[in-house]
């Protein structure tokens, strides 16, 4: 299988700070893998390096076997971008937008104009094609993001959280381009807090925590190794905790929530054991997800937390 992105060693550094340390991973050719992580992770900024828009310190970037540090232009010429951020040009109106962005890739007029037709009809922007931005509501413009990515028809997509600020029909028909375009070999990579998007569209999964991979590979064998196969959760008021406590911290892994406490079961513990020793509280014993593998890493509040 054709790699598509190599990364390896990537690091960057801002005002003295590392903001990512030592990123390596691959990526195929038709495959979608996920960037997750808290606030302040490092994940937008590798997603800025990785479809160029950011120059990295250190390592070695190839992008379909073109060297970023040498060719950057020539890489931006084959991806599709979705930043997080409204990034158009705000004096021109949605059509011009998109045609005048297109037009930067060597199409003919004609090509775009049809194309850009096209993508207005299937989103339902016709009717605003002509008027000015400020116009547009937030699922409109991420709609007008979302058909920038995809005009020049891509090899690989960089899509900063794809569902925010968007509703549900869109998300619906985001999700159903994407599965497309995946299935015509198309990679991508999104960068997002929103895991449901992991789960539908993901075949790998980084988690990232202050710029450091800390997880890396299938979201499901993820969870299977770092997390086990199911997980005891307890329902405690929050009098009662300091008890429970005392029951929980020498016996079991744990991220305490705010009206519950999770527990995370080692290979030697078996969930109805656990059951037995919180018998006076509510519990659940349920399926391993790959939120209870986000939650492993942070607190409750989304920071980092030592392992």
């Amino acid at each position: 299988m054709k790699k598509v992105i190599e990364a390896r060693g990537l690091s960057k550094n801002i005002l003295n700070q590392k903001i990512l340390d030592n990123i390596q991973f691959d990526l195929n050719e038709g495959e979608c893998l996920g960037i997750v992580g808290p606030k302040q992770s490092g994940k937008s900024t590798l997603l800025k390096i990785l479809s160029c828009r950011i120059a990295f310190d250190h390592g070695d970037l190839y992008i379909n076997d073109i060297d970023a540090k040498k060719e950057p232009s020539n890489i931006k010429k084959i991806i599709g971008v979705l930043p997080e951020e409204e990034d158009f040009d705000w004096e021109f109106s949605p059509i011009e937008n998109l045609t005048l962005f297109a037009s930067y890739f060597g199409l003919s007029k004609s090509l775009i104009l049809k194309k850009s037709k096209e993508l207005f009809q299937k989103y339902n922007l016709e009717e605003v094609e002509n008027i000015s931005l400020d116009a547009l509501n937030k699922n409109q413009i991420k709609i007008l993001q979302f058909c920038r990515a995809l005009i020049t028809n891509p090899e690989i997509y960089f899509i900063d959280e794809l569902t925010m600020n968007i509703n549900d029909k869109t998300r619906e028909l985001f999700f159903d381009e994407l599965m497309k375009e995946k299935k015509r070999d198309k990679s991508i990579i999104l960068a997002t807090e929103d895991l449901n998007e992991i789960e539908f569209l993901c075949d790998k999964v980084i988690v990232m925590a202050s710029g450091k991979i800390i997880a890396n590979g299938c979201p499901r064998k993820l969870v299977k190794e770092y997390v086990g196969e199911e997980i005891v959760e307890l329902t405690i008021e929050s009098r009662d905790l300091d008890y429970y406590m005392g029951k929980i911290q020498n016996e079991y892994e744990y991220k305490i929530f705010e009206n519950s406490v999770r527990l995370f079961l080692k290979e030697n513990q078996k969930p109805e054991d656990a059951i037995k020793s919180f018998a006076s509280s509510q519990t659940l014993i349920r399926k391993a997800t790959l939120e209870d593998l986000y939650a492993k890493f942070t607190d409750k509040n989304y920071h980092q937390v030592d392992l």
